[in-house]
């Protein structure tokens, strides 16, 4: 029976793989930034109690709390 998994070829990938981790890495902050964005944007929205906007804000969420408990 073949290996199916060869740990020699992940070690000499790995200096491959790290030329890719700046692009990795900046994708991840900025996400990271843009999520924190948003949040706080909602979060106001709620706390102020903005008519139109506190319901756009609700169904936003809403939306995205029933596609998480779908997945699980």
């Amino acid at each position: 029976m073949s290996n199916l998994f060869d740990i020699k070829m992940v070690f000499t990938q790995i200096p491959d793989l790290l030329t890719y981790l700046p692009v990795t890495l900046e994708l991840a902050v900025v996400a990271m930034i843009v999520s924190l964005i948003l949040g706080l944007i909602l979060a106001l929205i709620k706390m102020k109690k903005i008519p139109v906007l506190k319901q756009l804000a609700n169904l936003y969420i809403k939306s995205h709390q029933f596609e998480i408990w779908n997945e699980l």
